[in-house]
C-alpha cells in the first residue's frame, strides 16, 4: 500500500503537470482521484464527478473536471469503457454514458482505488480521534 500511495502522490504532483505541460494543482488532482475511486465501474457523469470532488473552496467546475480526467487518460491511469449497445431490435436498454475504470498496469485494476478509499477512512479515522 505504501509503493501505492507513492505512485499515487507522484501522480498528482508531477505526473498530472507533465504530461501537458499544464499547471495542475494537486489537491484537485487527488480530489478527483477520489471521486474516481468512490464512482469505479460505475456511469457517473461529469456533474456528478464534480460534484462529489467539490471541498470546502468549491474549485472544481465541470470544464477543470474534463481537463483534468484527460490528463489521467493520457497518462492510462484511468479509463472509459464504452457504452454497451445490444441488437438494434432487440429491447433491452442502451447504455449512453462509459463506465469509468481505474487502470492498473499489474492488471489488478481497482488496487489504487483501494489505496485511495483507504487512505481517506485512515484519515477520517485520525481526525476522529484527534477530535475527541
Amino acid at each position: 500500500m505504501i509503493a501505492n500511495q507513492g505512485y499515487i502522490e507522484e501522480l498528482r504532483r508531477t505526473d498530472i503537470r507533465r504530461v501537458d505541460g499544464v499547471g495542475r494543482r494537486p489537491v484537485l488532482v487527488e480530489r478527483l482521484m477520489r471521486s474516481l475511486a468512490r464512482n469505479v465501474a460505475t456511469c457517473a457523469s461529469v456533474a456528478t464527478l464534480s460534484r462529489d470532488a467539490r471541498g470546502p473552496d468549491n474549485g472544481l467546475a465541470e470544464r477543470t473536471v474534463v481537463d483534468y480526467l484527460e490528463a489521467l487518460e493520457r497518462l492510462m491511469v484511468r479509463e472509459d469503457q464504452p457504452p454497451w449497445a445490444s441488437h438494434i431490435r432487440s429491447r433491452s436498454r442502451l447504455r449512453s454514458r462509459p463506465k469509468r475504470h481505474f487502470v492498473d498496469l499489474r492488471w489488478r485494476p481497482p488496487r489504487y482505488a483501494l489505496d485511495l478509499r483507504r487512505s481517506e477512512e485512515t484519515r477520517t479515522r485520525r481526525a476522529r480521534e484527534t477530535c475527541r
